[in-house]
């Protein structure tokens, strides 16, 4: 059995019990602390990753998502994953240093998607609609 296969709580050998705060958010993490990690959606994993639960196994997978789409949001906004990852404290990366090439590509890409549509989407949008 691999990671993925695996939940958090299963991972960190360590289960919290039931919630003992009665919050749509307490009660969502512990939930999702159950749930396989290749299971987890774009949400889930901005939802885990936005209360640092589970950084070491959760920050690998989000990385691998964004780099197939750095804008995923799920059913949230666009970039919420990514966000959530970038917010994650210094001290993270500085304890794991060879996630921030694998996450520096995330950047590099969205940027670029960025300046594609800054440079080629919305001059030629202008042309179109006669804009300045």
């Amino acid at each position: 059995m691999n990671d993925l296969d695996c939940s958090l709580t299963q991972l960190e050998n360590h289960d919290w019990g039931p919630p003992t705060y009665d919050s749509h958010l307490v009660t969502e993490c512990h939930r999702l602390r159950h749930v396989p990690l290749k299971d987890l959606g774009v949400e889930d994993l901005g939802t885990l990753i936005g209360q640092e639960i589970g950084l070491p196994y959760l920050i690998p997978v989000a990385i691998d998502l964004l780099r197939e789409d750095p804008w995923a949001g799920g059913h949230m906004y666009p970039g919420h994953l990514l966000k959530r990852v970038v917010e994650v404290p210094a001290s993270y990366w500085t304890e794991n240093p060879e996630l921030i090439l694998r996450f520096q590509s995330v950047l590099d890409e969205a940027e670029k998607r960025w300046q594609f549509y800054q440079k080629e989407v919305l001059p030629a949008w202008s042309r179109v609609c006669g804009g300045p």
